[in-house]
C-alpha cells in the first residue's frame, strides 16, 4: 500500500485525492478522519 506501512503496523493510513491543498479539495473527509482519530485517542489514553 505504502512504503512505511510495514514499519508501522498500528498507523492508520487514508489515502486521499486532493493533491497539495487537500484541505481546499477534501476539507469534510479530512476533518472528519481528524476528528475520529481524536475522539479514539482521547479515550484509549
Amino acid at each position: 500500500m505504502v512504503p512505511f506501512a510495514d514499519d508501522l503496523p498500528d498507523a492508520r493510513i487514508h489515502l486521499l485525492e486532493g493533491g497539495h491543498f487537500l484541505l481546499e479539495s477534501a476539507l469534510d473527509e479530512v476533518a472528519r478522519l481528524i476528528r475520529d482519530f481524536l475522539g479514539q485517542v482521547a479515550l484509549h489514553g
